[in-house]
């Protein structure tokens, strides 16, 4: 049988050498977020004055320390457990044990907390220097400052979350817009892992009969015909598949996009930039040029956070000021991820006009501002590349609810509410592998490379396919996502 990787021995050791098997554990990195057996503390609540401000205790020593920084009105008896998830009012401790405010302390004993160790939430008013004095006061007592993003950090360790729950943690804090509220906490119930589970399952399904033909070639009913694993991996493919290309949708979610509305002098951008924003953010006159800087502001379309930049108008000028606003503008629509190219239907179009929609990117809207008025454009001499234009009026906002659901379109194609959407690039690219490994499995079974060819690229797939949700030890992955968390989270 002819292989694809050298000859049959050579592929086995192949297998045998990506599935682990023999293989010594990897080292841990050394990096600082490796020990999580310690007590660690911090200000679990934005910086700044308040009403409430929290400080964390996570750790083996947490009950000792919060017993050492907070008095109860009614003390509980030495030797006598916290209660779980009952506040206690008290005095909150210095660390000389003078008493700097009042406040609660709640205590949750594991598993049954967010770190799944032994944790104490100490609530108080939310004065930094209160906060910081109580924090001062648990760090005498034993505890260590926490690592930005320690707490979600041990909670995924201890299994209280996946690697993806523990992104959406952050993408949750950062929430800028309702939808993204809602699909970061989807994503933290672990809807994405749910949809990767059945995935998971039939490849190691799959993994598992493959090496039993390999181990026990002469036993009944261990070969697998090519007719049943092509079939197979088809139905693993098609949602990984539907999955990476979400990663479009759900960055522009995460993120955000930028909508740079481009044009003429006096076509009626910063109009339409009122318009959209609902508030008269930009100055608009019947003079020409009004315009000559990028102004920008931040909307929500369609769920996603928006920012929406106006542009000097286009065209040569001997005015440096202008050029540069001009130069700005071009700068601006060669990142946007949408651009509004605007016309006034009242006049013909200019000869800049017809070459700036001769060079637009296939994903633009072509606006005919000003449908109030008599329409004096040719739409004939319009090079449109099959767009249908939108006809809007700035002045009496007709056509605007039209051009904000052709933006919604543009930035979340296809996207129901329920969907499960790829947020991070990190995911992305796991996912992506896997699935490269999935078809070069694929390629193997149907030019029939033998057993040993195919579960070496479902070995890699599977550990691509681990990644996503940290199901596999991997250390530096970890570092890298938790470390970009806020401290106290």
């Amino acid at each position: 049988m002819p292989q694809a990787h050298g000859d049959r021995a050579q592929a086995r050791r192949r297998w045998r050498r990506v599935a682990g098997l023999g293989a010594p554990a990897p080292a841990p990195s050394g990096a600082l977020l490796i020990v999580h057996d310690d007590t660690v503390a911090a200000i679990a609540t934005p910086q700044g004055a308040g009403g409430l401000g929290i400080v964390r205790i996570s750790g083996g020593e947490a009950a000792r320390i919060a017993r050492a920084v907070f008095l109860p009105a009614s003390p509980i008896p030495e030797g006598e457990p916290h209660p779980h998830a009952r506040a206690l009012f008290g005095s909150v401790l210095d660390e000389s044990r003078e008493p700097v405010d009042r406040g609660y302390l709640t205590f949750f004993h594991a598993p049954r907390s967010y770190t799944g160790e032994p944790t104490a939430e100490i609530s108080t008013h939310a004065s930094p220097v209160v906060l910081q004095r109580l924090l001062d006061a648990a760090l005498a007592a034993g505890a260590r400052a926490a690592e930005p993003g320690e707490f979600t950090y041990r909670a995924f360790r201890n299994g209280k979350l996946d690697l993806a729950q523990a992104e959406a943690v952050a993408d949750l804090i950062a929430a800028q817009t309702s939808h993204q509220a809602r699909v970061a906490y989807r994503q933290l119930e672990g809807s994405l892992a749910r949809e990767l589970e059945p995935a998971r399952q039939e490849l190691l399904g799959l993994m598992a009969h493959l090496e039993a033909s390999l181990e026990f070639p002469e036993e009944d009913g261990t070969l697998l015909p090519v007719e049943q694993i092509l079939p197979r991996l088809d139905g693993v493919l098609e949602p990984l598949r539907r999955l990476v290309d979400s990663y479009a949708r759900g960055r522009l979610l995460r993120r955000g996009a930028t909508v740079v509305l481009r044009g003429a002098p006096n076509v009626g951008k910063s109009s339409l930039f009122n318009r959209l924003l609902r508030s008269a953010r930009a100055i608009v006159t019947a003079s020409p040029g009004t315009t000559r800087d990028v102004l920008t502001e931040s909307v929500e379309l369609g769920g996603i956070p928006v920012r929406l930049v106006d542009t000097a108008g286009l065209g040569a000028s001997d005015d440096p000021i202008i050029a540069e606003g001009v130069r700005r503008a071009d700068d601006e629509s060669r990142d946007a991820d949408v651009v509004l190219l605007v016309l006034d239907r009242s006049r013909a179009a200019a000869a800049d006009e017809l070459e700036e929609l001769r060079r637009l990117p296939p994903d633009a809207l072509v606006l005919l501002n000003k449908s109030d008025l008599p329409e004096q454009l040719r739409r004939d001499q319009l090079e449109l590349g099959g767009r249908a234009p939108l006809e809007v009026s700035a002045l009496t906002g007709a056509g605007m609810e039209e051009l904000e659901g052709a933006l919604a379109g543009l930035l979340s194609p296809g996207g129901g509410g329920d969907e499960v959407l790829l947020t991070r690039r990190r995911q992305r690219d796991e996912l992506a592998h896997c699935v490269e490994r999935l078809e070069a499995a694929r390629d193997s079974a149907a030019a029939d490379r033998g057993e040993e060819v195919i579960l070496v690229d479902l070995h890699e797939a599977r550990t691509f396919l681990g990644r996503v949700t940290g199901s596999l030890d991997l250390e530096d992955v970890y570092d890298s996502i938790f470390s970009s968390f806020c401290i106290g989270k």
